[in-house]
């Protein structure tokens, strides 16, 4: 979990600091990912989820 939390740091910041080290030295990362699962159809899920609540508390 703590390398998961410091990658998503270094994502948004666009800053590392090494080990050891007081410095940060800026970075530009582009991050490219894969997987088996269908995404397009567990968003559209996920959105009309958040619709259908945000219709009830409305």
């Amino acid at each position: 979990m703590a390398v998961q939390s410091r990658l998503l740091r270094v994502l948004q910041e666009r800053v590392v600091t090494p080990l050891g080290s007081t410095e940060v030295y800026p970075v530009d990362i582009k991050l490219i990912s894969a997987t088996n699962r269908a995404l397009k159809q567990k968003l559209e899920k996920v959105v009309s989820d958040k619709i259908c609540i945000i219709g009830f508390q409305v």
